[in-house]
């Protein structure tokens, strides 16, 4: 995956994970972590759905995906790590068209949550 991201925003980890045991065990579930000086709430989706879009694309292609997470990290000058701002993830990843022309924006798909 090679997503366009803001200027000093970078993809710090990539992690696949097991789905849930309800899930095809084929699956899996791909958690990215980006790290800039602040995304807000609204280019935080779009950033998600850049990474979405690249996933799709990639060698292997987004059949395999069940579950995309994305996190927002924010450098905090003087602390020694950074902190999460927010985590952004959609479930059945292939059921969706990830293209900006299609009639409904990717960018709504996202749900917030804690992982």
């Amino acid at each position: 995956m090679a997503p366009e991201l803001p200027d000093g925003a970078v993809v710090t980890a990539v992690t696949e994970n097991r789905p849930d045991s309800d899930v095809d065990p084929s699956l899996t579930w791909v958690r990215v972590e980006v790290c800039s000086a602040g995304l807000s709430a609204e280019h935080h989706r779009v950033v998600a759905t850049d990474i979405a879009i690249a996933a799709r694309d990639a060698a292997e292609g987004g059949d395999r995906i069940w579950r995309l997470s994305v996190a927002s990290w924010k450098a905090v000058d003087g602390a020694e790590s950074p902190e999460r701002e927010r985590s952004l993830y959609v479930e059945d990843f292939s059921m969706y068209t990830w293209d900006r022309g299609a009639a409904v924006p990717p960018e709504g798909t996202w749900e917030e949550s804690g992982g």
